[in-house]
């Protein structure tokens, strides 16, 4: 038989006013949805990237709660070396 597997993207923000609130929302919103997908025999998978803040929270969250995460990596951001002025035209700022 094959097993469901349904994927959560997340993506945050890095300033938290209160990330222990964020923490505790997170971790109930996680246990909820992976409760209900292990009732019906499916399988839980977190894709997020590492950045600092509430996609760190989520991934430790998932993590103790033994879900897989995947993790999304950005295109790296390129700056002159000399005046350290962003270059435009390659990596991540190049989408924009």
């Amino acid at each position: 038989m094959i097993t469901p597997r349904y994927l959560a993207g997340f993506t945050g923000h890095r300033s938290l006013e209160n990330p222990e609130t964020v923490k505790a929302t997170l971790s109930t919103i996680l246990i909820d949805l992976k409760e209900r997908i292990d009732r019906h025999g499916g399988r839980l998978e977190l894709y997020t990237s590492p950045a600092s803040g509430s996609d760190t929270l989520v991934c430790e969250e998932a993590g103790r709660l033994g879900i897989p995460i995947h993790i999304i990596l950005p295109k790296p951001v390129f700056s002159e070396p000399v005046t350290g002025t962003l270059d435009r035209n390659r990596g991540f700022a190049a989408d924009f």
